[in-house]
């Protein structure tokens, strides 16, 4: 149990020293830095899929609160569904970014909600 804490404060501190320039922004760290494979690997640890997802929303509630066109683009689409539509994407696409996965997620939910 101690190690995977360990483990898990070792990866976050990583993550946050690290930042990528995207098209017009840049991702500043956390576990939006992780690879889609080290998602694949995690997927099934609760700790680490809650870092996941928390992560996740935080991208999608910031995306909501700055198009004016939607209250909640992913309205009518849970968590559960979320998590494995990205887990999909992942799986296809190991060397992207976790942040990469989680903005062509919200990529689809635009094209579902026009």
């Amino acid at each position: 149990m101690r190690s995977s804490i360990t483990g898990a404060i070792l990866l976050i501190l990583s993550l946050c020293a690290h930042a990528v320039e995207r098209d017009k922004y840049t991702v500043l760290g956390g576990v939006g830095l992780a690879s889609c494979a080290s998602y694949v690997k995690d997927f099934k640890n609760d700790y680490y899929a809650a870092m996941f997802s928390t992560w996740a929303n935080g991208y999608i509630s910031h995306f909501n609160s700055t198009n004016y066109k939607t209250m909640n683009i992913a309205e009518n689409v849970d968590l559960t569904a979320r998590q494995q539509w990205i887990y999909e994407y992942c799986k296809k696409n190991p060397l992207d970014v976790y942040e990469q996965a989680v903005a062509k997620l919200i990529d689809e939910l635009v094209k579902r909600n026009k």
